[in-house]
């Protein structure tokens, strides 16, 4: 073999050794890049089903109360310490001012007891999925993530389709409970206590009416019917129209230390309902402890946070978010001094949270 062959030769072993060594170089990195996406993707895959799994366990089901073991514990966060009046009669509502509350302790646990043995009517009806939280109830869970302070009733609402079915359920818990219906509502009550009863802090309690089949505290059943394509009106009264995608499918929300189905977006809904156009506060025009017809009271809403506390909606914090999800929002209720007395994580659409509508915003609060 010639020199220059030779020669040659140790060049092209050369070149075969460094281009065999870059590219086993650019096969690792190209590994190690795949692996890096792939472990990225794996982990955005894997918060993404966390995140449509969460709001998952927010939507009502038909056969099933809200899931305790997924679902934000209620009875474990602070609430405000608000004392509610002693009261030992209905008639003693009366001495009460417009946004003064409106319900003793026994008589707030009455209107719990009812509301928890209607869903457990309808979940055995089936039903679960179909009633909501409506009314002045809807606006106590957006406000104060309870009754609103001087309410004294509950609202919920359902389909007329069901009236019969939930009729009959209803009636088959008497003597214990009662039911009365109207043109336009059913109401379901506690039969009241006999007029020489003995009842403490831990009784459950029900004041009758003389010149009415009915009891108080009760809860108001109303029933909507469709009036056109997706567009629904509250039975016999129909003033109160409203979009059914606004309602479902329904999500839970808070209402005192319990989950209840709620409108999915209740703050639409509620605009609709009641054609609101600006947030203030106004006390009732009906009395439901006395049966009667009283003068409203309206108030700037930021006055009564000295007295109650408020909802400050807020979006989730921005490094939770993944890719901007839809459909979280954190509500803080928030007392006079613009301090958070509770957070819970709710599910609404995003257009929802920003609405000025069913919140008051405290100036020294600020969302984190």
């Amino acid at each position: 073999m010639s020199v220059g062959s030779a020669a040659q030769n140790n060049v092209d072993r050369t070149i075969l050794r460094i281009g065999s060594r870059t590219l086993t170089l650019f096969l690792a990195a190209f590994m190690l890049f795949l692996t890096t996406v792939y472990y990225n993707q794996s982990i955005r895959f894997a918060r993404e089903i966390q995140f449509s799994n969460s709001i998952y366990y927010y939507i009502v089901r038909p056969d099933e109360g809200a899931n305790s073991n997924k679902l934000l514990r209620l009875d474990s966060i602070p609430w405000p310490n608000d004392k509610r009046p002693n009261i030992s009669s209905n008639l003693m509502v009366a001495r009460l001012a417009a946004f003064d509350m409106k319900m003793s302790p026994n008589q707030y646990a009455t209107l719990e007891k009812l509301i928890d043995t209607f869903e457990q009517v309808m979940i055995s009806l089936k039903l679960q999925d179909q009633w909501f939280l409506g009314a002045g109830s809807l606006i106590g869970s957006l406000q104060h993530h309870d009754l609103i302070p001087w309410d004294d009733d509950a609202d919920v609402g359902v389909h007329l389709r069901y009236r019969p079915k939930i009729q009959e359920a209803l009636k088959n818990l008497h003597p214990e409970f009662g039911t009365y219906a109207q043109d336009c509502r059913d109401k379901f009550f506690l039969k009241p206590l006999a007029t020489n009863a003995n009842s403490d802090l831990n009784t459950f309690v029900s004041y009758s009416f003389p010149h009415l089949p009915w009891a108080w505290p009760f809860i108001d059943i109303f029933y909507y019917r469709e009036v056109g394509s997706g567009l629904a009106e509250e039975f016999f009264l129909n003033t109160h129209k409203f979009k059914l995608s606004d309602i479902f499918p329904l999500t839970y929300r808070p209402f005192g230390k319990h989950w209840y189905p709620a409108p999915r977006r209740p703050v639409s809904y509620l605009r609709s309902y009641y054609s609101t156009k600006r947030q203030y506060c106004s006390s009732h025009t009906y009395s439901h402890a006395l049966e009667k017809q009283v003068s409203p009271k309206y108030m700037d809403c930021r006055k009564l946070m000295e007295r109650y506390a408020f909802v400050h909606r807020c979006p989730i914090p921005e490094q939770e978010r993944i890719d901007k999800p839809k459909g979280f929002c954190d509500e803080h209720l928030v007392d006079g001094n613009g301090r958070s007395v509770h957070k819970i994580r709710t599910a609404l659409d995003p257009d929802e949270i920003d609405i000025p509508l069913y919140t008051v915003r405290h100036e020294a609060f600020k969302c984190p």
